[in-house]
């Protein structure tokens, strides 16, 4: 089997640069990390832009099908910040649907990051929402959740 990455690291950047600028615009005083979604009404919605060809190494083609794709692990779709999930879950669906219009059968979608707060703070419901828009993206689609066996919060990278 051949596994792929669906975005590529100018994806990452563009999307981090597009990041940056909305919480400037925002201002840091508006902004509010404590995973209280009454805060997030002063930040407008980020708006992910489609994938362009620099974005991404897929393409339709026969045998792409027979490909493995990887979605971002860079993302976090169980932050305790809503605003960090909510992009992180665009971004997940944007990658679902072009994986589906390239033809790609499966996907390996990284599993939650397990927190010790994880069970109480919604962030397994906002996760599991995600993985629910995503199938609606590619229904066709097999979508396998990348889990880790044993958690080491110091291995992880925020």
């Amino acid at each position: 089997m051949i596994t792929s990455p669906i975005t590529t690291p100018h994806f990452h950047s563009r999307v981090l640069a597009l990041l940056s600028s909305s919480l400037a615009e925002a201002g840091a005083s508006r902004y509010d990390t404590n995973g209280s979604d009454s805060k997030l009404h002063s930040m407008k919605p980020l708006v992910i832009p489609p994938l362009s060809p620099v974005d991404t190494f897929l393409t339709p083609d026969e045998s792409i099908s027979q490909i493995v794709a990887i979605s971002s692990t860079w993302t976090d779709l169980c932050s305790p910040d809503p605003f960090i999930a909510a992009v992180s879950a665009d971004i997940l669906k944007l990658e679902i649907a072009y994986a589906a219009f390239c033809g790609i059968s499966y996907v390996l979608i990284p599993g939650p990051r397990l927190r010790r707060s994880s069970m109480y703070d919604g962030s397994l419901t906002r996760y599991a929402r995600a993985i629910l828009e995503a199938l609606s993206a590619g229904p066709y689609m097999q979508i396998q959740i990348w889990m880790p066996i044993i958690d080491h919060p110091g291995n992880t990278v925020e």
